[in-house]
């Protein structure tokens, strides 16, 4: 259909109000069943159309039926960061740790929630203890490291651990800015990069490299100016890009 909405509005998961998709036949029908892999499955779909809230409210029946599964603790401890409950979403990391996940699988979460609760020096250490990995997990490693370092003052350390021959895979944005951070392109050439990229999640993840690379620099009314680009990216909004610019909005 012309006007079908395939996902939730940030409003509709932050304040209650806006648009939301309606339930696919499938989700249907898992609503109907009462076993743990039928409310897991359904907390998958619900995040996939942006509907945090009700897949918080499907892990969490998941979750009185067993609680030993270490995916479902990492699965609703993302949806409840994405809505900013962080608190409950720590929880969720630690239940997880507490099951045997490892912990440089859970590195990146710890430093995504570090990050986001405005704790930069402690998210730069988590971020580091990523690393190694393979290359797609360690430019995104290495970029958030990078901002949580600049924000907490210290040195990004990490940008010495890039190789020419690194295959980025889908985080080419997050290595387009890195090089950015590395003196390969100016401002003005990464700008120009991010208004003109047809992907909004590569055109988030630049413009808000920017903004913290203006904030670093104490711009700040050219930092916002990047933020709200990053905001105007409106079809990615649960990234973690957007939710950092949303935080740093302090909306």
């Amino acid at each position: 259909m012309e006007n079908e909405i395939r996902y939730a509005s940030p409003e509709s998961q932050y304040e209650g109000r806006g648009p939301v998709p309606d339930d696919t036949a499938e989700m249907a029908w898992l609503s109907l069943a009462d076993d743990y892999d039928s409310r897991m499955k359904r907390g998958n779909l619900l995040v996939r159309q942006y509907r945090y809230r009700e897949a918080v409210e499907a892990y969490r029946q998941a979750e009185r039926i067993r609680r030993d599964d270490s995916m479902l603790c990492l699965r609703l401890g993302g949806a409840l960061l994405t809505l900013f409950r962080f608190d409950e979403a720590r929880d969720c990391y630690e239940r997880a740790a507490a099951l045997g996940m490892e912990a440089q699988k859970l590195a990146f979460y710890f430093g995504a929630w570090e990050y986001l609760t405005g704790r930069f020096g402690a998210a730069a250490e988590r971020f580091r203890e990523v690393l190694p990995c393979g290359d797609e997990e360690a430019v995104s490693a290495i970029f958030w490291h990078t901002l949580a370092s600049i924000r907490a003052g210290r040195e990004p350390s990490l940008l010495g651990e890039l190789r020419p021959d690194m295959q980025p895979g889908h985080h080419r944005a997050y290595r387009r800015s890195l090089d950015f951070f590395l003196g390969a392109c100016s401002e003005e050439d990464l700008y120009r990069e991010a208004s003109e990229e047809t992907s909004d999640l590569n055109a988030a993840i630049l413009f808000y490299a920017l903004s913290v690379y203006a904030g670093g620099l104490g711009e700040a009314v050219r930092a916002a100016e990047y933020r709200r680009e990053t905001l105007a990216r409106v079809s990615v909004w649960p990234c973690v890009a957007s939710l950092a610019a949303r935080r740093d909005e302090g909306t």
